[in-house]
């Protein structure tokens, strides 16, 4: 609940600053949807997630900052573990992108650094007394990406894009090392 009345007013500020702010061409504000499916490049592949992400953002000339909430569904691992994730998690979702010129008409690749962290929670079994304990961590996933961008109207863009990252709470550690890939929707007011 708390999350929707956070996101009704970032909207509204959102539209509020847009409407008595001065007019540039190359300053847009809008809101995303992506939709992405991260899993870990381990031997075991023991983590997965399909994100939610829908976002704020601002647009000044070729770079863009967003921040937004997150909605992660948590897949069980590939193999038999003892340890058993519950599948919904929520989390905050920050990042920076910024767009090349334009190579077609309508089309821009673009780079993106990615930060979100949720909260995961799970049962760890074992064979002695207390016999299931439930825990809970921080999980934190960085991720550097690219990807292209149409520009489907004069508002609405969609896009699709790869990224590598991690899942540990600094860019790149190898032992969390994650693939990222995700496809969305851009409207710009």
């Amino acid at each position: 609940m708390k999350m929707k009345k956070v996101s009704l007013i970032i909207i509204v500020l959102l539209l509020v600053a847009k409407a008595y702010s001065q007019e540039s061409v190359d300053s847009h504000f809008g809101l995303r949807y992506t939709f992405s499916y991260d899993y870990e490049l381990k031997q075991d592949n023991s983590f997965s997630a399909m994100h939610h992400v829908p976002v704020c953002f601002y647009r000044l000339k070729a770079h863009e900052l967003y921040l937004g909430g997150q909605y992660t569904y948590v897949l069980q691992p590939t193999q038999s573990t003892n340890v058993v994730y519950q599948n919904n998690a929520f989390g905050v979702n920050i990042g920076y992108r910024y767009y090349s010129n334009e190579l077609m008409e309508n089309l821009k690749f673009f780079g993106q650094f990615n930060y979100s962290v949720f909260r995961v929670e799970f049962d760890e079994y074992q064979n002695g007394p207390p016999f299931v304990q439930s825990r809970q961590k921080f999980v934190v996933e960085n991720t550097v990406s690219m990807g292209m961008n149409y520009q489907c109207s004069q508002n609405l863009n969609c896009f699709i894009g790869v990224g590598i990252g991690s899942f540990g709470g600094f860019f790149l550690l190898l032992d969390d090392f994650n693939l990222s890939n995700y496809l969305g929707l851009t409207y710009e007011f």
